[in-house]
């Protein structure tokens, strides 16, 4: 594509789902693309994902391959026209096609559905007294087709050959590129057969069980190779054709077999969510790290707050915080809107859109450079789901050590690939599995070269082991239990000592100490294992014996240093664990050392970018939609060793007041709505 391909300069995208069906003439009666393009233009987007197929698998174009949607006969080139519209005022255009997700397939060819381990299609289900199931994977409004099927992968091949000789798009989006359920159909058990020899796909979901491990790599592999070859036939056809899945599952999902794979078919990463701004946040962060090419795309829906609610939009200020926290972080912001099932759009829904991204356009020109983070935490695409009985994973404990650091006012970025960590102070790395070896391998070479490793949790026992030095014996089973601190590591420990130890909770390793570790913190077990009936405290299980074993080391590697904590403190919302999350990095770091600090607001989040000499720092409000929008003047200190020739606000370029002192920069921040940005130039 070039030195820049034509995505890379759209950053206000827009989708409108058209997931109708045709039993009723009215349906799409009414759609206009006149007034469709008017929607768009309303919204000021200049990039439009549309539909040429959904999940009801009826096509919007003329096809030999499946069935139109009946409102189009007649009027059959609608979308191909709007597409051209949408070329001749400016506007990029990707095509939208579902795989996995297709009724009419499902439908049609029974051969091609996707089988649950009762040998039956979940669109065939019903609930309790025979009320229908509403949940993605259970509702019977969804035909589900497998990609193991070669007939149906032809059909898809076939479709895409329609698309194409049809239409003029810039790039093709494909949607619901996961498995909702372990498929059980005889092209899935071949499959399985002919890859592991073994006769029998397991059924018992359990993350402990290697069979079961193997069994989500093969579809994590199955999957990943479907997206693969797809890409590879659209570059085929036209190689100018940005090629995108959808990679929400890789981001929040339990694991669903959508992983690396999937994630480099894709020309750039995106993702529809709807968790919330925090979610968005680390969404941001996770999307921008394993992108194949910036920016990487944010998809949030117009609705509050998701699209089940059809008439509920989000107020003008929600969509706004979200736009601008997207915006932040350098990355395109797609939102999304659902058209009404007679055709026709909400245009007040544009109308707060169009509002929200006028004032996102004139920064877009500064979305340049590349992040600034001395804290950063690994995220494992494969180590989501829960094990060895514990309610905590990497997942939970990567989400809450992110937003620790929000609130803290510090920097933090995302590792989820093998990469030079060297611009990172410290990484912390919990529960990552062993199918992570990679990662992990890069992880131990950044120790070794000299960074802050912080290890936690007891899923890799040979990565442990690798990083600590020590032998695990063991492990304690998953209950309540203590992290005794060593006097002289109280402090750190925020006053926790041997009589009164830190409670957490997961499977403990039982590791025998090397010569050359530092001990922070010893094992304390209640008096009784709370499973008993036996007690010593009827209401909780106080702690009684003292075990010599240690929980929390230190160790040399190298030139750097590793800590290792044998379950994940960051895991934990309370304000006592964070603080000493804290205080681990003001030890090994220095909070005085960052590279930037500020002393904002807890729902303040502070992005920070280098390009070149310049440094743009934007400042972001989660914004609670209960609370009127108001971002206050907060202090931001920045280490240079030299003095900055201005301080601009962005994008009036009004200069700033500022204070160097030989070490650092300190200004003040203008009281905002909901975002502000700043440019420091030398």
């Amino acid at each position: 594509m070039g030195k820049e391909a034509w995505y890379q300069k759209c950053f206000r995208r827009h989708l409108c789902d058209m997931h109708i069906d045709d039993w009723d003439e009215s349906f799409l009666s009414k759609f206009s693309k006149e007034a469709y393009l008017e929607n768009l233009k309303r919204a000021k987007v200049s990039y439009a994902m549309l539909y040429y197929q959904s999940h009801v698998g009826l096509c919007y174009y003329p096809t030999k391959t499946a069935r139109m949607h009946k409102a189009l006969i007649g009027r059959e080139d609608e979308m191909r026209r709007l597409t051209d519209m949408c070329h001749e005022n400016g506007i990029s255009v990707m095509g939208y096609y579902s795989l996995i997700y297709n009724v009419w397939a499902h439908d049609t060819h029974p051969e091609w559905r996707m089988i649950n381990e009762n040998g039956a299609s979940v669109r065939g289900r019903e609930g309790k007294n025979g009320e229908v199931e509403t949940g993605i994977t259970k509702g019977i409004r969804y035909g589900l087709c497998c990609p193991n099927n070669k007939e149906y992968s032809a059909f898809v091949y076939s479709q895409i050959d329609e698309m194409l000789d049809y239409f003029t798009p810039d790039g093709l989006f494909f949607d619901m590129p996961f498995w909702p359920h372990p498929c059980h159909c005889e092209s899935c058990k071949k499959r399985w057969k002919a890859d592991t020899g073994l006769d029998e796909i397991p059924t018992r979901a359990d993350f402990d069980d290697p069979l079961w491990r193997l069994f989500c790599e093969r579809r994590e592999f199955w999957m990943g190779e479907f997206t693969q070859n797809i890409a590879d036939y659209v570059k085929a056809k036209n190689s100018r054709l940005a090629v995108e899945f959808n990679a929400s599952s890789i981001a929040f999902d339990e694991f669903r077999g959508t992983g690396n794979m999937v994630n480099r078919s894709s020309d750039f990463c995106g993702g529809d969510l709807d968790g919330g701004l925090l979610q968005e946040s680390i969404t941001c962060k996770l999307y921008r790290e394993i992108t194949m090419n910036q920016p990487f795309e944010y998809m949030f829906p117009k609705c509050e707050p998701s699209l089940f609610r059809h008439t509920l939009t989000k107020t003008e200020e929600h969509i706004e915080a979200a736009v601008f926290l997207t915006a932040a972080h350098h990355g395109a912001t797609m939102v999304i809107d659902a058209i009404d099932p007679i055709g026709t759009m909400d245009e007040r829904g544009s109308d707060a859109i169009g509002k929200a991204f006028a004032k996102v356009i004139p920064y877009e020109k500064y979305f340049l450079g590349e992040p600034i983070a001395d804290i950063a935490v690994a995220y494992g695409i494969e180590s989501k789901g829960l094990r060895l009985g514990n309610v905590f994973s990497n997942h939970t404990a990567a989400v809450a050590f992110i937003e620790n650091m929000i609130e803290a006012g510090i920097s933090v970025g995302v590792v989820s690939k093998p990469r030079d960590f060297s611009s990172y102070k410290m990484i912390f790395a919990p529960c990552l599995w062993e199918s992570e070896s990679e990662l992990c391998d890069a992880l131990l070479k950044y120790a070794n070269d000299g960074g802050t490793l912080y290890i936690s949790g007891g899923t890799n026992q040979d990565f442990i082991e690798k990083a600590t030095g020590c032998r695990i014996s063991g492990m304690l089973g998953s209950h309540t239990c203590y992290f005794a601190p060593e006097k002289k590591y109280e402090a750190l420990f925020e006053g926790f000592n041997r009589d009164y130890p830190l409670h957490v909770n997961g499977a403990i390793p039982l590791l025998e100490a090397s010569t050359d570790v530092e001990v922070l913190a010893r094992l304390s077990l209640p008096y009784t294992d709370p499973r008993e009936k036996k007690f010593a405290s009827i209401h909780s299980n106080p702690p009684g014996i003292l075990l010599d074993t240690p929980t929390v080391i230190e160790r040399k590697y190298g030139r750097g240093r590793i800590i290792y904590s044998a379950a994940p403190i960051e895991n934990e919302e309370y304000i006592i664990y964070q603080r000493i999350i804290r205080n681990l990095i003001d030890k090994y770091v220095g909070i005085e050392n960052l590279s930037i600090t500020t002393d904002s607001p807890t729902d303040v989040e502070t992005v920070s970018y280098r390009d070149e000499n310049d440094i743009y720092i934007s400042n972001v409000l989660l914004l609670d939609p209960k609370n009127k929008p108001y971002l206050p003047p907060f202090s931001i200190k920045v280490k240079s060793n030299k003095t900055p020739s201005c301080i601009k606000l962005l994008p009036s370029e009004e200069k700033c007041d500022f204070i160097y002192d030989g070490k650092q920069i300190i200004f003040t921040t203008k009281p905002a709505e909901m975002f502000n940005m700043y440019k420091i130039e030398f």
